[in-house]
């Protein structure tokens, strides 16, 4: 994942931001958090790579990541085609990441399960990470930080699938936008079989190859993740430890 090479990836953007003391979820008495409706989180409880809100009364936890985007293209349209990639990037992942599993307390039943929903702000401040975007070069990768201006559109790849491991493996087609991909790594996931960039990281088996950090689209509860932290850091501040336990269950599932 590191054919594209315009410019070296930057480390993550360590500054935290700005929050209220009584807005990090870490500070005030037990009776002020009781009563309190939002926990903020920020970005140096979870390696510097997102932010996490949780809206306690609404049954809600939001991951939210802040992205700038630089055009590394020609200078003619430059502004426009950023601008139409920025708001696309952002449509893409979030579609592709929100509301696909709940969580749920091991203490508690359906009515506390807490629906997930992924935010980016491609408003470029105090950006978590800086993506920068390539022209489409044929047969290169998009990788972490560097993505190719069809990063949000579909693109397929053929790989071989044994169903039935009595049978012959069969040409199977896996469909994906990159940007969905990359913006699993950016939230810590490596690949869905191994780390690095070998075929077999992207998946062994059916399953796995269907998988956003294989070569499809679906986002499986491994996936989910970086959520399970979210929302870990907020039972640290609402739950007894035996209860900061945490499992994924289907939306909407009251």
């Amino acid at each position: 994942e590191s054919i594209l090479q315009g410019r070296e990836a930057p480390a993550l953007h360590p500054a935290p931001l700005a929050f209220a003391a009584d807005d990090k979820g870490s500070s005030g008495d037990s009776d002020s958090k009781a009563a309190r409706r939002y926990f903020h989180y920020d970005r140096s409880n979870f390696g510097d790579r997102f932010d996490g809100v949780v809206d306690r009364f609404g049954h809600q936890v939001t991951l939210r990541m802040n992205l700038d985007f630089e055009d590394m293209g020609r200078p003619e349209g430059k502004e426009a085609r950023i601008t139409r990639f920025r708001t696309r990037a952002k449509q893409v992942i979030e579609e592709t990441w929100s509301g696909v599993h709940a969580l749920r307390s091991v203490c508690h039943g359906s009515q506390e399960n807490f629906e997930a929903r992924v935010v980016v702000d491609t408003s470029g401040k105090n950006p978590h990470q800086t993506i920068y975007v390539h022209p489409d070069i044929p047969g290169a990768r998009s990788n972490s930080t560097n993505w190719k201006e069809n990063a949000v559109e579909w693109q397929e790849r053929k790989s071989a699938v044994r169903p039935d491991p009595k049978k012959p493996p069969v040409e199977t087609t896996f469909y994906q936008r990159a940007a969905a991909h990359e913006f699993g790594h950016l939230i810590g996931l490596s690949h869905i079989h191994c780390e690095g960039n070998d075929d077999r990281c992207y998946g062994v088996s059916g399953e796995q190859k269907m998988d956003i950090m294989g070569m499809g689209s679906v986002v499986s509860r491994r996936d989910y993740e970086p959520f399970i932290r979210i929302m870990t850091r907020y039972g640290q501040d609402t739950l007894p430890a035996s209860c900061n336990k945490w499992k994924l269950v289907e939306p909407g599932d009251r």
